[in-house]
Parts: C-alpha cells; sequence; structure tokens
C-alpha cells in the first residue's frame, strides 16, 4: 500500500533511509527535518532548526547530517538529544550533495561554489577538496559500494573518479575504465587520503 507523507510544507530536496530500512528522513526548503517509521508512515519527529534544506543519515540512524543553505554549514547531529556534535565549514555557497561512505567514517558534500569536499565526521578538518571547473553547477556525489572510491559529477557533463586507496585504484581501473573516456578518470594513484585523494591538499581547520 502507498502513503503519501504530508510532514513538509515546501518542496522535499532530499530522502534517504536508514541502513536497517525501518526510517526515512526527508528535508526539504521549510527548514524541516522529518523523520518517519516506514511500517506504519507515522511521523515520529518534526524539528526545524538552521533552515536545514539537505539531510543525511550516518551509518548510525539516530545521527545524521545536515546542510544548511543559510551559511552553506554541514552539521553533524545526534536525534539521541536533538544536539550538534560538529559543524563542517568550508564551503562557500549551498551545498547540494551529500553521500556518506557506506564503510568508513568520511562523507562527501558538494556545493554550488565549484567544489567537492570530503570529510572524516570525527573531526572538523577537511580531508581534501576537489575542484570544478565552473562553479553554480548541481553536481552529485558517490561513494562505490565498498568505500573504495569516490565520484563526483562535474561541469561539461562529465564524472570524476578518485580512489580513495590503491585497492580502490585497482578496482576503479577495472570497473570504470569501459564506461568512462580515459581522458576523463582522472585517477591518480594513491598511497594515503589526505596526500592524494583530492585535486589539492588542505591545511588544519578551513581549506
Amino acid at each position: 500500500m502507498a502513503h503519501v507523507l504530508n510532514a513538509h510544507t515546501a518542496s522535499v530536496n532530499a530522502l534517504d533511509f536508514s541502513k536497517d530500512g525501518e526510517l526515512l528522513l526527508s528535508t526539504g526548503d521549510d527548514g524541516r527535518i522529518t523523520l518517519t517509521n516506514c511500517a506504519t508512515a507515522t511521523p515520529l519527529r518534526v524539528a526545524k532548526t538552521f533552515g536545514a534544506a539537505f539531510g543525511r543519515f550516518t551509518h548510525d540512524p539516530m545521527s545524521i547530517l545536515l546542510a544548511s543553505p543559510s551559511d552553506h554549514v554541514v552539521r553533524y547531529m545526534s536525534l539521541h538529544d536533538n544536539r550538534y556534535l560538529r559543524s563542517f565549514r568550508g564551503h562557500t555557497d549551498r551545498v547540494v550533495a551529500l553521500e556518506m561512505s557506506p564503510k568508513e567514517d568520511f562523507f562527501a558534500s558538494a556545493s554550488l561554489d565549484g567544489a567537492a569536499r570530503i570529510w572524516d565526521a570525527r573531526t572538523t578538518t577537511c580531508q581534501g577538496v576537489m575542484r570544478f571547473a565552473v562553479a553554480g553547477h548541481y553536481s552529485a556525489v558517490a561513494f562505490d559500494p565498498h568505500g573504495l572510491v569516490f565520484a563526483a559529477a562535474i561541469s561539461g557533463g562529465r564524472v570524476k573518479a578518485r580512489a580513495l586507496s590503491n585497492a580502490g585504484l585497482a578496482s576503479a581501473s577495472r570497473a570504470y575504465n569501459h564506461v568512462l573516456a580515459p581522458s576523463r578518470l582522472l585517477m591518480p594513484s594513491c598511497a594515503a587520503l589526505r596526500s592524494s585523494l583530492m585535486c589539492e591538499p588542505t591545511t588544519k581547520g578551513h581549506s
């Protein structure tokens, strides 16, 4: 049976299921954070904070990542006590994509500022930045199912992929070389996340 949920009063920008499939997270232009029980289609929680317009679950179904369009900050929020655990600052325009690594505590964000960033949820320090040639582009970010490869949609209809490890490099080469033209598969040899994941290194603090 299909259910229609009416917890939002404006456009919904993001939907995400918890890993166990029991909860549905929705966020939208009304700034509401809605957590819905999938079995009963009953809203368990509706909150409004920082104008959060984009959200994703972490590995804990009671912890989420939220992006605010007002200050472009990504926040790590505990739903156990409605408390913010960390704030991730670095983007200078609206965050339009968030994705959690399926295996690790890393997550990716992409913004209209023309950059995708990799973060470690355990620290506020940005782990790396992938710059796009053109800002204002609605990007998308993703991890492969093993958490070995990070990919971002960039301007001009291209996808740029980066390995998070040497194992990821080998795996990605096998998986993606037949899909993407060699000139579009920009995947250098990687020895460590911070040193070679992204196009440019970052320093401690804001980058």
